[in-house]
């Protein structure tokens, strides 16, 4: 009789438990998605970093399996990048940070560039979702979405490529002058 007991109040408490448990994962929500900087822009292309916030606003604390997440030129709907992270462990009534970075390359976003000559569309679109319980008979997944312009970040990288490209013009115009007038004084 007492094992009945025992077996009985071990079955309620893992019901309970496995309850609470998906009621946090429901309970999980996407916060924000921050676009934090374009780094790295070079001739070859730039990285685009930012951070998905999740907030655990269940009763348990609740593990997000992966974080899935694609970046396309908004207009043409070209993917350029693509990315899964790991997921992370978040605390009851707590925000957790799920960074992401991938590099782009200038190649297939010349119509970047194009558009900002022409003043088009330079947006990205970051579209993904995160996967909190993936069950075969449950799946909870969060989707989020950011529309960023790109212009601000490459008109800034144009900037500086033009000054360095004005500051090696003035330092081999002052060359050629150096060597025209040393030239001269030999003759």
């Amino acid at each position: 009789m007492k094992a009945w007991k025992i077996a009985l109040i071990s079955i309620v408490a893992i019901a309970v438990i496995v309850s609470l448990y998906i009621h946090s994962a429901y309970n999980v929500k996407i916060q924000d998605v921050q676009v934090n900087d374009l780094q790295d822009i070079s001739l070859k292309g730039f990285v685009i970093g930012g951070d998905v916030i999740v907030r655990n606003e269940g009763l348990l604390p609740v593990n997000t399996n992966k974080m899935e997440y694609k970046v396309f030129l908004e207009g043409l709907g070209e993917e350029l990048a693509n990315g899964v992270i790991n997921g992370t462990f978040m605390m009851p009534q707590k925000n957790a940070s799920i960074p992401f970075s991938n590099s782009i390359k200038w190649v297939p976003t010349a119509e970047i560039a194009w558009n900002l000559i022409t003043g088009g569309n330079t947006y990205v679109k970051i579209t993904g979702w995160v996967t909190v319980i993936d069950f075969s008979f449950m799946e909870v997944k969060l989707p989020f979405e950011k529309r960023v312009d790109l212009k601000p970040y490459i008109t800034q990288f144009a900037k500086q490529k033009a000054q360095q490209i004005a500051e090696n013009l003035s330092e081999t115009a002052g060359e050629a002058a150096k060597q025209a007038v040393g030239r001269i004084k030999t003759l």
